[in-house]
């Protein structure tokens, strides 16, 4: 939990990638932003290990992969239309989904470029550490493993 507390306090940096003064600037912030974001994901993923039952690790991590994909194509529709509004053809069936249910916010972001989305990005990684820290993850969970012996 430490190291994901110290990946939460980075990622507020992404906000400032869109002002950084030269292409180097922005490379050093997302080069920092990237690594503090893999960082988290593999504690995540510890996390996971860790507390999640061995026998049901494989479900869980399935249920995450899901998740995961659907994320990746919500993402790069929001990106697609914050960057070059709407798209000039229909998409595939869960873009169409999609963009049905995600219509008013896809509005919202039209033609906006990259900047929303590095102030929202900002501010996910903060939010699902305290979601994280108040529903009781304390970053023990490798001693609660071994008193139960499950390692």
């Amino acid at each position: 939990m430490r190291v994901m507390l110290i990946c939460a306090c980075l990622m507020p940096l992404s906000a400032l990638i869109t002002l950084a003064p030269d292409v180097n600037g922005a490379r050093v912030l997302a080069t920092v932003i990237v690594a503090a974001s893999l960082a988290w994901l593999i504690n995540i993923s510890a996390l996971v290990v860790d507390l999640v039952p061995r026998h049901s690790v494989g479900t869980v991590f399935s249920v995450v992969a899901a998740g995961s994909t659907l994320g990746g194509i919500a993402m790069n529709l929001l990106v697609a239309t914050m960057v070059a509004g709407p798209a000039a053809r229909a998409g595939g069936f869960l873009d169409q989904a999609l963009e049905t249910v995600f219509g008013p916010l896809l509005a919202c972001v039209q033609g906006q470029g990259y900047a929303p989305w590095f102030v929202i990005m900002a501010l996910l990684h903060p939010i699902a550490w305290l979601v994280l820290k108040l529903g009781g993850v304390s970053g023990n969970a490798s001693s609660r493993c071994r008193k139960h012996s499950i390692v």
